[in-house]
């Protein structure tokens, strides 16, 4: 119940995405929103695989969603270069725009590795350790020296469920 209930409402949330198409911005959104669906529905079909086959999605439409969510997310990376890289915290060797692009890179490999079903058990702990690092180095102690910028809290908490949905 409570995957179908997440599935629903962030099926809610990815839609009310899509009355803005000016930027990359509503697509990283709907992505988010769908990434954590999928996360969700890989659940409820594994829980429940009669439920599943009735609706005819299961496992492999929510690891090629998830792919396809993650590809979106390595091409953010890019568009949105500028902002990528002002998250880099400055104590991290190495140059910024490295890490904005790397990172970018890697949500690329997984969301292929994901989509061809190759390494994609390899390339969704990757992914997670990946995220890991988002919330543990970008993320949160921001969050912690400004607690009252809610940007900096909802970054963490939308990094930690991409995280639990992989």
């Amino acid at each position: 119940i409570a995957a179908i209930t997440q599935i629903v409402l962030f099926l809610a949330y990815a839609a009310s995405w899509l009355h803005i198409f000016r930027s990359v911005q509503p697509w990283l959104g709907i992505a988010e929103h769908l990434a954590t669906v999928a996360g969700a529905a890989t659940i409820w079909a594994r829980l429940s695989p009669e439920g599943a086959r009735r609706w005819h999605f299961g496992p492999a439409v929510a690891r090629i969603g998830y792919g396809c969510c993650s590809i979106v997310f390595g091409l953010a990376h890019g568009v949105a270069l500028e902002g990528t890289m002002s998250m880099v915290p400055a104590w991290m060797p190495g140059d910024a725009m490295f890490w904005a692009l790397f990172t970018g890179a890697g949500h690329l490999a997984a969301g292929i590795a994901l989509i061809v079903d190759r390494l994609a058990v390899l390339a969704t702990r990757l992914a997670s350790l990946m995220y890991l690092c988002f919330a543990a180095f970008a993320w949160l102690p921001g969050a912690v020296t400004h607690p009252d910028q809610w940007l900096r809290w909802a970054g963490t908490a939308i990094t930690l469920v991409m995280l639990s949905a992989l």
